[in-house]
């Protein structure tokens, strides 16, 4: 595999790691919220 080929793949993930880690955080939060457990909020603040 060519270098470029390997960049071109690579580009993309940061964004979709970012977004994913985000959308955990915010189930987090709401399950915790919802849930009473502040150990899921804890979770999620420290998360962010």
């Amino acid at each position: 595999m060519k270098a470029e080929d390997i960049l071109k793949r690579a580009e993309g993930r940061p964004g979709k790691s970012l977004l994913l880690n985000l959308m955990l955080t915010v189930f987090k939060l709401v399950a915790g919220f919802y849930g009473n457990s502040t150990a899921l909020l804890a979770d999620a603040v420290r998360s962010f």
